[in-house]
C-alpha cells in the first residue's frame, strides 16, 4: 500500500499554505481521470517509450519545486498532458482551474503554421 498522506486532497487542494506543485497538480489530474498509479504509469510507458514505474509516478506526484522527481515530471510535460488529453500548459497554472473532468482549453495564436 502506498502513503498518500503527502498528497493534497483533490477537494481542497490549495489549503496547503503554499503554492500547489506540479507533481500535485498531477496527482490531482489522475484522480480527476479516475485512474490508478499503475495505470498512469502503464500510459505514460507507452506514451514516452520509456519504462516508467508506478513508484517513480508516485514520486512525481509526491515531488517538491525544483526536486530532482520535479526536474524529471517537467521534462515528460508533454508526454503527461498527452495521456490526459490536456493542453500541456495546463499542467504549469499556479491554482487549479478546472473541476472535474474539464480541461482548460488554450486558444491558439491566428498565425500558427504560417510563415514568417
Amino acid at each position: 500500500m502506498h502513503d498518500v498522506s503527502t498528497i493534497p486532497s483533490a477537494h481542497a487542494p490549495h489549503r496547503l499554505g503554499h503554492a500547489v506543485t506540479f507533481g500535485a497538480r498531477l496527482h490531482l489530474q489522475r484522480l480527476r481521470s479516475h485512474w490508478s498509479v499503475a495505470e498512469c504509469a502503464y500510459r505514460l510507458t507507452l506514451e514516452a517509450n520509456e519504462l516508467i514505474e508506478p513508484d517513480r509516478w508516485l514520486s512525481w506526484e509526491r515531488s517538491q519545486a525544483g526536486d530532482r522527481f520535479d526536474q524529471e515530471a517537467h521534462a515528460l510535460a508533454p508526454q503527461l498532458a498527452r495521456i490526459f488529453g490536456i493542453e500541456e500548459q495546463a499542467l504549469f497554472l499556479e491554482e487549479d482551474r478546472t473541476s472535474g473532468n474539464e480541461s482548460v482549453i488554450i486558444p491558439m495564436r491566428d498565425n500558427v503554421g504560417q510563415e514568417d
